[in-house]
Order: structure tokens, then sequence, then C-alpha cells
């Protein structure tokens, strides 16, 4: 497999220091990829990491979305309860405008926005997500396929622009951040969401941390080295909140992750993710308990496992 060998996004330091090897819990690879930490700003991130094209076999279709099962289909039902508040977050900020959505994968949120009187504009890697938000959307709708650099948006043209866990997949994230500054209005906003490396979850299980999701999670961010990410490259922030109902049962698989992997003898590949489901819940009922405490304590400790950052582009 080619790796590469990079330096620290934030800072542009050298000097790291490993924190832990890990495998793809997802079992796609054999390989094992460092976690380091950088000596100078204490960014997060994965390196040396699978160059773009070696990365490509990490992502399965199965990674976007698998079979409707019946816990697949109440997540989506969790999704939308999501999406919704996210929403009407929004509208007490700006009533409409016009958006683009990094990222919008299936196209519920971007669907969610429209119905608001937004003019929505989506943009994804993925030839899979494409398919389904353009099948959600219609097929005249602003949905592209590629990355932020390819599309050379114009200055000044978005009031609002999204990143709903894709900050951590990002090769650049403070050149895309970059980018989104010159694409955005004055006084524009930026709404991100990303996996929490100061969460107690990360800390209980480390290398076992569901949301750790190595090596496809590049970085992993905590609110004050974000915060100082978004300030350098010309974003004031707003507002940090703790999101811990997403990915609910991210404790309970983290904790079967620890004790030896238990999750892969009743699913194998990114279906474990859904395929166990059932056998948790009915089998581990205090797990479930526990997870649901974590969920509702937690944020209030500053600590949970999913931060969303609100930032305006400074004048």
């Amino acid at each position: 497999m080619k790796l590469e060998k990079i330096s620290c996004d934030f800072c542009g330091f050298s000097n790291s220091k490993i924190l832990f090897s890990s495998k793809d819990l997802d079992r796609l690879s054999n390989e094992s990829f460092n976690l380091v930490k950088c000596q100078n700003c204490g960014l997060l991130y994965v390196n040396p990491r699978p160059t773009p094209t070696e990365m490509k076999k990490f992502y399965p279709a199965e990674y976007y979305g698998g079979s409707d099962n019946l816990i697949r289909k109440w997540m989506k039902q969790v999704n939308y309860r999501i999406e919704d508040k996210r929403v009407a977050r929004i509208m007490k900020l700006k009533k409409k405008g016009k958006i683009l959505d990094l990222g919008c994968g299936n196209g519920e949120f971007l669907f969610a926005l429209k119905k608001q009187g937004w003019q929505i504009y989506g943009l994804d890697i993925s030839e899979g997500a494409y398919r389904q938000t353009k099948e959600l959307l219609g097929q005249k709708a602003k949905i592209s396929l590629g990355t932020l650099e390819s599309q050379r948006f114009p200055d000044n043209c978005f009031d609002l622009v999204t990143l709903w866990h894709v900050i951590e997949h990002l090769y650049n994230p403070s050149e895309i951040i970059r980018e989104i500054k010159r694409i955005l209005k004055p006084g524009g906003l930026l709404l991100l969401a990303c996996p929490n490396s100061n969460s107690f979850q990360y800390r209980i299980f480390s290398k076992k941390w569901l949301l750790l999701d190595i090596p496809r999670h590049l970085y992993h961010f905590e609110p004050g080295i974000l915060t100082k990410i978004l300030k350098r490259n010309g974003f004031e922030t707003c507002q940090i909140r703790d999101y811990t109902i997403e990915h609910p049962f991210v404790f309970i698989h983290s904790l079967l992750n620890l004790y030896n992997d238990l999750l892969y003898r009743t699913g194998k590949g990114p279906k474990r993710r859904f395929g166990t489901w059932s056998v948790l819940l009915f089998f581990n009922p205090f797990l479930s308990l526990l997870s649901a405490f974590l969920l509702s304590v937690l944020p209030f400790l500053g600590r949970g496992k999913t931060i969303e950052v609100y930032a305006i582009k400074k004048p």
C-alpha cells in the first residue's frame, strides 16, 4: 500500500508523537495506521496516510448506505429529527439564502432546506451519494460530483456552507476552510460537525473507539484546536455544541470492539454497524441503558462524542 508522510495541516510542523497504531475496524485491510499528535499545536492526525488513490478501497458502497433493515429504517427516523433540528437552528440565524452542502450524502438535509425556500447546491465525491441525492431532489437539482477545488465557484456567492461529518475525511482541511471563506458572502455562515477527540468515549476506548474510524478519518478535532484553525483561516466561532444524539450506539460498539472485537461474531465489514444492533438491543439491555444515560449526561459536561460548530466569515 502506498502511504504518504505529511506535516501538520494546521501549523506545518513535522515534529509529531505517535499515540498508537490502529487497524481499520471495518477490516478492509490488515494494515496498521499511526495516530500522531503534533508536538507544536496538538492536532491529531493519521501519519503516514494512504494516498487518495489507495483510500478508495476503504470506502465500499455500504459506507454510504446498505439494506433497509429494521434498524436502518429506525436510524433514518433519528436522522430526520437531527436534520429538522439543524434546519430549525439555521432558520433562526438566516431565513433563506443560498446554501452549499459539502458531502451532501443522500440529500435529505438539502431537501429539508429546499422546503424552507433555500436555493440549494450539493457536492460529493461519492458516485453513490451523488445518485441518491439526484434521485431525491430531481435531475435538475444543482448537485455536483467532485471536490470543492474543482468547482471554481465565484467569490462571495453563498450565504451558508455546511460540512456534516466531512472535515475529518479531508486531506487538506485548512485549504478547504480558506476556499469556503472565499465563496461565502461577508457575514456568511460555516456550519460543521465532527467527532470530538476530547470526548470521554475517546479517552476510554482509544484505538477501539468506533468514531476514530481510521484511516477514513484523517484528522481528529476537539473544540479548542478547531476554533484556532477556523480563526486562523478567517472565521469567528460563535457557537460550539455537543451533539450526542447522532450515532446512539457508538458506546456499545466501541465496548465490544474493546473486548476482542466481539462485534464480528454476528457481522462482518461495514454491515456490522447495522447487522448486530438487534442482538445488542435484545441481549444487552444494560449496555443500551448505559448508552442512553451517556447520551443524556455527557453533553452537559462538554465531553460529548460529537461537536457542532457555527462560525461566521470575518469581514
